[in-house]
């Protein structure tokens, strides 16, 4: 019985995440099948104890179609791989409406992870952690405290969550929320979000005075401070000198956190690292977190017990996925 089912034609594809996945699990059998979506499909019916990567194409049946044949119950056991397109993030956005546990972005011919490794084991691990059935996520109302700009840090698969929650929220405050993968997927959530949501919705430019209401996305590589000019409060963006998704990346955006003049709140799908918090805390923002319940264990605790400390140099992978020829490679 083989725990995980990879679809792929590529060799290459097929070697890098198992070695990403048995850097977490130790040796474990995956089962690989050709871009085959009717199989792929069969596959999963009989075993409902898998985790599946798949891609969006396969002959036969696209993912869309087979996690609408799943249905949303089983829906939570596939991680979509989909490449760093446009339409690739506009499909990706209706497979995770579909109940899909995550996107795993790929890049150049769709035989490559995208993104560095650090944010590539913990994202894998999450899922390898718990049983195949979707973790709920439970994000909390801002009522109370929707009186000061917001800054929400979500990940790929908090995305259709933090949609539906921002329904709910009053529009009195600014939201600032930052989009993980880059531009492209940028640029889908926010056409999504107009859709979905009653709020008006502006890509941050640096400079952009927050207007309570809005939502302002900004996402890798650029770093986000808060200005008080005059008694406005004006969005500040930068570069930032850590590869996208590093620890050195995100720490640099803690950083910059902690510098803001403005009273601020963080809301963040996880609890932060008492270090984490220290950079933060400088500028005293109010903090909340969102839970994601997860049903009973069934691959081990790989997602539970896996933890990086974002400040210690053992710990801060820059290097990308796919290193080429012994040399380490940041990603653009």
């Amino acid at each position: 019985m083989h725990p995980l089912l990879l679809v792929t034609d590529s060799a290459d594809l097929a070697a890098e995440i198992q070695r990403v996945v048995e850097s977490l699990l130790g040796p474990i059998a995956v089962e690989v099948l050709h871009e085959d979506g009717r199989l792929a499909l069969s596959r999963l019916q009989a075993r409902p104890e898998q985790l599946a990567f798949l891609p969006l194409q396969m002959r036969g049946m696209e993912a869309i179609t087979l996690l609408r044949s799943l249905g949303p119950a089983d829906a939570g056991r596939v991680m979509v791989l989909a490449p760093d397109t446009i339409p690739g993030c506009r499909q990706a956005w209706e497979c995770l409406a579909l109940g899909a546990a995550d996107v795993l972005p790929l890049r150049g011919s769709m035989t490559r992870i995208k993104g560095s490794r650090d944010h590539r084991l913990r994202q894998i691990a999450i899922h390898l952690g718990h049983e195949g059935a979707p973790p709920r996520v439970e994000i909390p109302d801002l009522d109370d405290l929707a009186d000061r700009p917001w800054i929400a840090l979500p990940e790929l698969r908090h995305l259709i969550p933090m949609m539906i929650w921002l329904r709910r929220q009053p529009r009195t405050f600014p939201l600032l929320m930052w989009v993980p993968e880059g531009p492209r997927m940028r640029r889908v959530v926010g056409e999504e979000l107009v859709r979905g949501t009653q709020w008006p919705v502006r890509q941050l430019s640096n400079g952009d005075r927050l207007v309570p209401g809005q939502v302002h996305l900004f996402s890798d590589p650029d770093l986000l401070t808060l200005l008080n000019r005059d008694g406005r409060l004006e969005a500040g963006l930068r570069g930032a000198a850590g590869a996208p998704g590093t620890w050195v990346a995100r720490r640099e955006q803690l950083q910059a956190f902690g510098a803001m003049p403005a009273p601020f709140g963080l809301l963040v799908p996880e609890p932060l690292e008492p270090a984490e918090t220290a950079l933060v805390n400088t500028a005293t923002p109010v903090i909340r977190t969102w839970r994601e319940i997860a049903a009973s264990e069934k691959y081990g605790s790989a997602g539970r017990s896996l933890t990086i400390d974002p400040l210690l140099p053992s710990a801060r992978h820059e290097e990308d996925v796919h290193p080429e020829d012994g040399q380490e490679r940041h990603v653009a």
